[in-house]
This record gives C-alpha cells, sequence and structure tokens, in this order.
C-alpha cells in the first residue's frame, strides 16, 4: 500500500533582538527565503525518516496475514497474557468473575464500573520480566469493541479526553464476540472465507482453528515479528524516539517496545489512551489510509509532550490499527536550535492552530512567559517538564504550548498578527 506523508505543522523562523526600555523581546519576520525553505525541508527528513519504517513495518504486518495458512498446531502463544488486576495476576476463580462482569456489561451501570474500578485497573498483560516488550489487551477486549465511529465524532467535537479512558463506564463500546472467530466472520459477511485458501479472505477466517478460535491469539501471531524490528529501531532513534508500539483498535491490543521497568504496561496504558490517539488512523479522520501524526498531546509514561505517527494496517478492507511511534517533542527542539538563519534568530514549529509546539529552549521558555511579565517569578518553561508550567501561567496561557496570540510577546497583538 503506498502511504505518504502528512505533517499539520509549520515552520516558521524569526529573528530577534533585546529592546533597549528593558528585557522584553522584539521579533519580525524576515524574508530568510533558502535558509527557511532548507531549515522546513530538514524537519520533513526529520519526521519522514519514521514515515517510512512505520509505512514499512504496516506493510509488512498486512503481508504477515496474507502468509498465515492453516490448519497448523495449536499456539501456545496465548499463555503469554495473563489477566491482570493493577500488579497482580488473578486466579481461575476471579477470572472467572471478570470474564461474566464484562460479558454482560450491557446489564452494568456505570456506577458498578466505576466502583469496580477494574475499567483502569483490570486488563490482560504480560507480567514476566524478561520479555523484550510489553503485551496488554483490555479486560473487555473479549466481548466488546471500541466504537470508532463514535469515539471520532466526539473527539472531533473536542470532548474532554478524561471521558475516553473509560469507554465501558462512558458507553462508548459495541458487543463483539473476540473468542469465537467463525461467528465473528460470519458476523462480518465473510461467509465464503471460512476455509478458504484465498489471500482475499483475511486469515481469521480463512483458518480460525489455528489460532484457538481467538482473536487475541491471532492478533499476538500477526504482530509477533514486529518485535524483533522494535528492537532493532528503538536504539537507533533513542534520543527521539520513546516507544514503538502496534495498536489493535478491536480490543485495545497493544505490542509495545521498549518494556516498562516498574510495574506492567495496563497500568500506564489506559490513562495515556484516554486521549484516543488512534481515532487519527481510522476511515473517518484517515480515509486515504496515509502515516499521520497526531496533535501535540502529554504523555503519561514519559512525562513528556509527545506527537505520534500512525501507521494504518488493513485486511481484507477491515481496520485492525496500526503501527505507532512516540516522537518527544524535547528532541525535536533540539533540532530547532541548529536553525537561526542570523546570529539572533530562531525557528519555531507552530501547529494549525497557531500553537507554538517546538522552539529552542530559551525562546520556548520566553514565549510562555517573558522575563519582565508580572507572575511569572522567574520560571523556566521546557517542553516535556509540566513541573516548570506554574498551574497560574499556564492557566492563563492554556493548552500544552503557547500560543502566539497569547504568548505575552511583544510583536503579537490580541488578533495574532
Amino acid at each position: 500500500m503506498l502511504r505518504c506523508l502528512y505533517w499539520p505543522y509549520l515552520l516558521s523562523a524569526y529573528v530577534c533582538g533585546a529592546m533597549a526600555s528593558g528585557n522584553s523581546v522584539a521579533c519580525s519576520l524576515e524574508g530568510l527565503g533558502s535558509k527557511l525553505a532548507t531549515y522546513a525541508d530538514n524537519v520533513t527528513a526529520f519526521f519522514q525518516q519514521f514515515t517510512d519504517h512505520l509505512s514499512f513495518l504496516a506493510d509488512l504486518v498486512e503481508l504477515a496475514d496474507k502468509n498465515m495458512h492453516g490448519p497448523g498446531p495449536k499456539t501456545k502463544l496465548g499463555v503469554d497474557l495473563k489477566r491482570m488486576h493493577g500488579s497482580s495476576v488473578i486466579n481461575n476463580t476471579a477470572r472467572a468473575t471478570e470474564d461474566a462482569f464484562w460479558k454482560h456489561l450491557q446489564s452494568r451501570t456505570s456506577a458498578e464500573i466505576e466502583e469496580r474500578s477494574n475499567e483502569l485497573k483490570g486488563f490482560w498483560a504480560d507480567p514476566d520480566p524478561n520479555r523484550g516488550e510489553d503485551l496488554y489487551v483490555a479486560a473487555w477486549g473479549e466481548y466488546w469493541t471500541f466504537d470508532w465511529e463514535q469515539v471520532s465524532r466526539l473527539a472531533q467535537n473536542k470532548t474532554n479526553s478524561a471521558f475516553f479512558a473509560t469507554p465501558a463506564k462512558n458507553r462508548l463500546l459495541l458487543p463483539q464476540n473476540h473468542g469465537n472467530l467463525t461467528q465473528l466472520c460470519l458476523d462480518q459477511g465473510l461467509a465464503p472465507c471460512l476455509g478458504s485458501m484465498s489471500e482475499s479472505c483475511p486469515g481469521w477466517c480463512r483458518s480460525p482453528q489455528h489460532f484457538n478460535n481467538s482473536w487475541m491469539i491471532y492478533e499476538l501471531l500477526l504482530t509477533h515479528f514486529l518485535t524483533d524490528y522494535f528492537t532493532v529501531l528503538g536504539p537507533k532513534f533513542k534520543s527521539s524516539a520513546f516507544a514503538w508500539y502496534f495498536f489493535g483498535v478491536a480490543d485495545s491490543f497493544v505490542r509495545y517496545w521498549p518494556p516498562v521497568t516498574s510495574g506492567v504496561l495496563g497500568m500506564y496504558l489506559r490513562p495515556d489512551f484516554g486521549f484516543p490517539k488512534v481515532h487519527f488512523l481510522g476511515p473517518i479522520l484517515n480515509p486515504s489510509k496515509v502515516v499521520t501524526w497526531s496533535p501535540m498531546y502529554y504523555d503519561v509514561p514519559s512525562s513528556n509532550l509527545m506527537v505520534t505517527g500512525m501507521a494504518p494496517v488493513y485486511v481484507a478492507g477491515k481496520w485492525l490499527g496500526g503501527v505507532c511511534v512516540d516522537i518527544t517533542m524535547f528532541r525535536l527542539a533540539l533540532l530547532l536550535e541548529q536553525f537561526t538563519g542570523t546570529a539572533n534568530g530562531f525557528a519555531m514549529l507552530i501547529d494549525s492552530e497557531g500553537v507554538v509546539v517546538g522552539a529552542a529552549k530559551d525562546i520556548y521558555s520566553l514565549l510562555f512567559c517573558p522575563s519582565d511579565i508580572k507572575g511569572c517569578n522567574g520560571n523556566k518553561f521546557e517542553i516535556g517538564d509540566e513541573t516548570s508550567w506554574n498551574a497560574q501561567v499556564r492557566s492563563g496561557i492554556g493548552g500544552l504550548g503557547p500560543p502566539l496570540h497569547t504568548s505575552l510577546f511583544d510583536a503579537f497583538d490580541k488578533d495574532g498578527k
């Protein structure tokens, strides 16, 4: 599948000098011409390298399905994932209770789900600390799937991101039996594919018995090879990329590199995916099926400002999920520091909403809160250091980065001109 880069950010270069009246800074846009074009090309090249890898890996996942011909011996990969509650593996009795709760979710009240607290604490995961990656599946994943159409519409309407962190409580799920691939194929209108060897049919229908009739095991086998690639790409791009992973949209299946060093992956992923960035992969917001990049957001595991690159994966026309990489904006700031244009110049990366998502360290802090502004108290603001964002100043400026028209920057008036 041919994929292209969609990068919703703009690069601007400014030349700055101190005003004689004090420490305020005045900036004016200069015609940097070819230099600015070169800077923009360098930023594009920075993201293009990740786009290329994501496209390649997404194509390999699609190819992996075509090569899944059975029947074969029953896989033992299913034992990799154990039912967890927090950091503890639960026993068979507790598992049966857990399964019964989620199987009959439609009869549970929001209060019952919230009281049980399993929405955030319950999941399938692999607690083996010696694994080269981590695995995760939502507690409700065997019986339910995300209603991505509803999620996408709500996200477009700027629904508070916390709402998406508890999809069961907030009724963002649809019934889907992932524990019976034969029935799943029938429900999907793929009855002719059952037992077929045609590559136009998805692997879970061609030979469901090869996966113990389980969607979870299908995902494990389909993406098993990705760990080898992530293990190579992770160290290669360790200064820029925080994590590489595959996200399955049906049941929130995640194959994630690097492994977490404290606890298990499920203790981080629910709040981390409270911002439903994966909806940018889907057919509603990405009908062209290109590699796309999320808006900037605050990432829980890394305590950093992030953007996520995502390459969608489709099999037999069905959206399975995507291969993703998290890029830290702190590292991008180091790249922008190289773009000066003139002796006293600097560059900023701005999104389509006019928010500065990247700039050299000193300039980023200056945009947030110039030193002569009352109430700044000498605070320094760094990309990826939320503790430096004074709550009062941050609430006044808003968002995860300083918008130009409210940045307290002398050159910009209230209309952003």
